[in-house]
């Protein structure tokens, strides 16, 4: 049960806050931002027993980490490119959705599942309050500005995740 909630915290933590400059900075929705919680949530608790059956058959190693990422973030441009409407935003702004849905998976894997990589997930939390603050006080004032910020800051989250693969 404490392996469940870590994997759903972490997701929440990470994916949920970019939602408030999506969708009450910019699209000025509240329930879009309701709803998106709801299905960010409901997803996460699928995406946790996708993860244990894909554990079981392919192991935890590091190739089979970074083949749940790529899986992910494969899946995700797929969801935004086929019922969002996204295909057409820049290559920066792939690579940011590719990371953002890789996100979803590998960041609960990293903070429940991988205890042998405590400088990794120090760098994540320090970087990811910094870089969430800074993206949600800029989406305040303009949200254009904090969607860009939110961007480049997702794409550099490779960073962490190179050193972690």
């Amino acid at each position: 049960m404490k392996l469940f909630f870590s994997f759903l915290v972490a997701g929440i933590l990470l994916n949920l806050p970019p939602e408030v400059v999506n969708q009450i900075y910019l699209r000025h929705s509240v329930s879009g931002f309701v709803q998106t919680t709801l299905v960010y949530v409901a997803f996460l608790i699928c995406l946790f027993w996708v993860r244990k059956f894909y554990r079981g058959l392919a192991g935890v190693s590091m190739p089979a980490q970074l083949l749940w990422y790529v899986l992910l973030g494969i899946f995700g441009l797929g969801v935004e490119w086929l019922l969002l409407g996204n295909r057409g935003a820049a290559w920066y702004g792939q690579i940011a959705m590719f990371t953002f849905w890789g996100s979803f998976g590998l960041m609960p894997v990293i903070f429940s599942e991988a205890p042998q990589t405590p400088k990794i997930k120090s760098g994540l939390v320090k970087y990811g309050m910094l870089w969430t603050v800074i993206y949600l006080a800029l989406g305040a004032v303009n949200g254009g500005l904090g969607l860009l910020i939110w961007i480049a800051g997702c794409a550099c989250l490779n960073i962490f995740y190179w050193d972690y693969f």
